[in-house]
């Protein structure tokens, strides 16, 4: 008959067991070819949350592996697959071609995307020269994007501070009230903004169909 401590030495066993069988179930696979180590893919100048243009291009980054055109030879190589839209497919397979799994078999570091606007997922797989992952599979992270159409893409203004950009009703119009071009005029002048078709809304108001007035002095 065990004795309390055998019990415990017996359970505390079987719970190690059981973990590390659990970590083994966790651990990606992929094909016959191995990955060094401390290889990395990823996106370079695209983060998590960000809003990009239909057509927006997108720059693939890989550490410590060579790229290389698929059927390649070339030892500790691969070459970028996109999936959009999708979750990573069987890694022990080679990686489907379609409209959501892009494939860059010319060993392409880059390539211009077009996205329907909305939300999307977007995602790097390696691929060895058979488009089958390696081993340990190397991934980027999954990332969402923002997809909106060129009256509404994102802009950096002078300042780093990005901002959307807002579509105007059409129609509307923005005028000197008071003033025609040529008029001669004193020093000090009162000059009157009209605009037709919209509303005036102090700025960081988001308000639809409306805007503030910016007056530009140009030297003669």
């Amino acid at each position: 008959m065990k004795t309390p401590a055998a019990w415990l030495l017996s359970l505390a066993f079987t719970l190690s067991v059981g973990v590390a069988a659990a970590h083994g179930q966790d651990k990606k696979v992929g094909g016959p070819t191995p990955a060094p180590a401390g290889a990395a893919v990823y996106f370079i100048d695209l983060k998590d949350g960000a809003t990009v243009g239909t057509t927006t291009t997108i720059h693939f980054g890989l550490r410590g592996m060579g790229v290389a055109p698929a059927g390649s030879e070339k030892a500790d190589s691969g070459h970028h697959h996109l999936l959009i839209d999708v979750e990573l497919p069987p890694l022990d397979r080679p990686i489907p071609n379609d409209f959501n799994h892009l494939h860059f078999g010319a060993g392409q570091t880059e390539a211009d995307v077009k996205l329907a606007p909305g939300m999307h997922t977007l995602q790097l797989l390696l691929g060895d020269k058979n488009h089958v992952p390696h081993s340990p599979p190397l991934m980027s992270e999954r990332i969402r994007v923002t997809v909106t159409d060129a009256s509404q893409a994102s802009t950096a203004a002078a300042d780093g501070v990005t901002r959307r950009r807002h579509p105007a009703p059409a129609g509307a119009k923005v005028y000197f009230e008071n003033l025609s071009n040529g008029a001669i005029v004193s020093r000090t002048l009162t000059v009157r903004l009209g605009l037709r078709n919209m509303g005036v809304a102090p700025a960081g108001m988001e308000k639809p169909n409306t805007g503030h007035h910016h007056l530009l002095l140009i030297s003669a």
